[in-house]
């Protein structure tokens, strides 16, 4: 389980990574 947790946090920080972006 902590893996999927640890890849849904990882989507989470790369998909407001990219909004961030201009």
């Amino acid at each position: 389980y902590v893996f999927f947790f640890f890849y849904i946090v990882k989507s989470e920080v790369r998909l407001h990574l990219t909004l961030a972006k201009p």
